[in-house]
């Protein structure tokens, strides 16, 4: 009986051993990342996300654009594999004119553009093991900045422009990046424009007056209104992970008027007179 239990143990050591021996050294396997787009709405989900993935040192991992179709039976994931190791994840929703730049992970407008209507999502993780995964969560990243001028008859041959000193966006923080941003606001009405103002670090941002002269030239310069120096009295907050939309209503003969801030998804605000 002693002998049979001796046989058994040498048995079983040996079958450890070969366990251990045959054991898959995965530390070179990529690692699964997911990416979970529950809390996405539908309507930036149809239009394509731009998922940018970099080992933190410049080195794209995954540039692409998911597409409705890419997404599994649910319509609410989409997985890869990457090296094991940190990376850092950028999810872009709206993306339309934007440049990218993966060396100093940010994005940029293009000059004569208005802001596009991005959603941003970036996250720094650790994919060290089989299989990770990322909730994204994307926030507004553009003011729809609506212009409401007091003075303008409906035969006003007057022109406009908008300029400010930041025109991009950096991917780490949702930080402004410095740059020169200018663009022709649409007209909405004979007295009111709107255009989408990309996030600003400072009171730079201006609006441009320009008539045509008696021959018929046009960009006969009137008068720069600090459209950013209205917004700045009014305490709007352009580090807010979702910005709102404002509404100014201007008298440019008076230089004065009234600001309206206006919440981008119920429409709730407040008004202030500057």
């Amino acid at each position: 009986m002693i002998r049979c239990k001796t046989i058994l143990l040498g048995a079983l050591a040996v079958i450890l051993s070969s366990c251990n021996s045959i054991k898959e050294d995965r530390s070179d396997c990529p690692c699964l990342l997911t990416l979970e787009f529950s809390q996405v709405s539908t309507k930036v989900k149809d239009d394509g996300i731009l998922v940018l993935v970099t080992d933190g040192n410049g080195n794209i991992l995954v540039n692409r654009t998911f597409e409705r179709e890419d997404y599994d039976p649910d319509g609410e994931k989409v997985s890869f594999t990457v090296p094991k190791g940190n990376v850092e994840i950028a999810a872009i929703g709206g993306a339309q004119h934007i440049t990218t730049s993966v060396k100093s992970m940010s994005i940029t407008l293009p000059s004569g553009n208005e802001a596009d209507s991005l959603f941003l999502h970036t996250r720094k993780m650790v994919c060290k093991g089989e299989t990770a995964v990322d909730t994204v969560d994307v926030h507004k990243q553009w003011c729809t900045l609506t212009l409401v001028l007091k003075s303008m008859s409906g035969e006003s041959s007057y022109g406009f422009s908008l300029e400010g000193g930041w025109n991009g966006t950096s991917l780490a923080d949702f930080s402004p990046t410095e740059g020169i941003f200018d663009c022709e606001p649409r007209r909405i009405d004979y007295n009111i424009l709107q255009a989408r103002i990309p996030r600003q670090g400072d009171d730079s941002l201006i609006l441009g007056l320009s008539e045509t002269d008696s021959k018929g030239n046009g960009g006969v310069s009137i008068c720069d209104i600090p459209i950013g120096e209205m917004v700045s009295q009014t305490g709007y907050d352009w580090s807010m992970k979702d910005l709102d939309d404002l509404t100014i209503a201007v008298d440019y003969s008076e230089q004065e008027g009234w600001f309206a801030v206006r919440d981008w998804d119920d429409g709730s605000g407040s008004d202030k007179v500057i």
